[in-house]
């Protein structure tokens, strides 16, 4: 696969007065850019701004926090389209290992996250939105980590373990109590490719989202078939 853009880390950590409310809007704002390929670009401010500021519980006057819902919200109002998903912990691992345009938002809880990481102060376990990057290849650094200042190396165990915790903790479960992942979603551009032949390059990359479309609809999919209990759903 042909290079993918990568934007750069969002902190939240920018000094204004939401900054430490901010890991949702600086998961939009780092959303947006790699939406739009880096051709434009919100500050965290910003884009809690274009969201609506946010409709979670505030632990400062003014700086509400936010929910998958309001990325979207701010990402729709900057013209860019973004989708939840709402998957199993195995299909979340399988959307997240596989190489594609996408970018992932997820909310986690970092009661499951290694302090030693948490670029906080060592002991954070709050609930924290996180950037993630699929598929890159080990040793990659793909979790975008608002409190930190640059992509991490967390292991994808870690943050689906954090991701579990935090929809059980919010009552995101089957009938059956499986903890139900959701994922915001956008697509980054389709990068440059050599111009031998436009239109088989063009029905090669319509290919290439059709077959990540339709990974991303069997993995909603079987959600509700799972949720029923009674069927063994193939892995």
């Amino acid at each position: 696969m042909t290079t993918q853009y990568i934007p750069a880390q969002v902190t939240q950590r920018d000094g204004s007065p939401c900054q430490w409310a901010n890991c949702w809007a600086a998961l939009g704002a780092w959303l947006h850019d790699g939406a739009t390929g880096g051709t434009a670009s919100v500050t965290p401010t910003e884009f809690r701004r274009h969201a609506g500021g946010g409709s979670g519980r505030a632990n400062k006057p003014g700086c509400p926090s936010g929910f998958e819902s309001d990325v979207v919200a701010g990402l729709r109002a900057l013209g860019v389209k973004a989708s939840i998903i709402k998957v199993s912990p195995a299909d979340a691992r399988r959307l997240l290992n596989t190489p594609s345009r996408a970018l992932y938002g997820i909310s986690t809880d970092f009661d499951r996250w290694p302090d030693a990481k948490d670029c906080a102060i060592g002991d954070f376990d709050g609930n924290h939105a996180i950037g993630y990057i699929p598929g890159l290849p080990s040793p990659g650094k793909p979790v975008m980590n608002p409190l930190c200042k640059g992509y991490q190396n967390v292991s994808l165990n870690t943050v689906l373990a954090s991701a579990a915790k935090f929809a059980k903790d919010h009552g995101r479960v089957t009938d059956a109590g499986a903890a139900q992942i959701w994922l915001i979603r956008v697509r980054r551009p389709a990068p440059p490719r050599p111009q031998v032949d436009p239109a088989q390059t063009a029905l090669v990359e319509q290919l290439r989202e059709q077959l990540a479309e339709r990974d991303e609809w069997i993995a909603r999919a079987r959600a509700p078939i799972a949720a029923l209990g009674t069927l063994e759903v193939p892995v």
